[in-house]
């Protein structure tokens, strides 16, 4: 919530065309899932790049410029999952099964 919309806010000051968020706290987190989320980037722009594991969508998720100013608006409790279930029909997934361990 706070410290999600504290980095966006920052981030968008240099108009990004997307915004990758992660957490500290993926141990199993590593450079090809990365570069999964990275390609499907350049080939689908205007998705949102999320990774998949369990039964959910998660971080790393990775999100166009035209979402940006909804992270902004999201509650002071609420995560970047819920814009993403909120848009899951323009969501590509990324496998990362070792995601769900935190």
């Amino acid at each position: 919530g706070n410290s999600l919309k504290a980095g966006v806010l920052e981030l968008i000051s240099s108009n990004p065309e997307s915004i990758t968020i992660f957490v500290a706290d993926q141990p199993h987190l590593s450079g090809p899932v990365i570069h999964q989320i990275n390609q499907s980037a350049e080939e689908r722009p205007d998705k949102i790049i999320a990774s998949s594991y369990g039964d959910t969508y998660g971080v790393p998720v990775r999100f166009p410029k035209k979402y940006h100013a909804l992270l902004l608006e999201m509650g002071d409790d609420d995560g970047a999952k819920k814009l993403v279930r909120r848009f899951q029909n323009e969501v590509i997934g990324i496998s990362f099964p070792k995601g769900v361990i935190d």
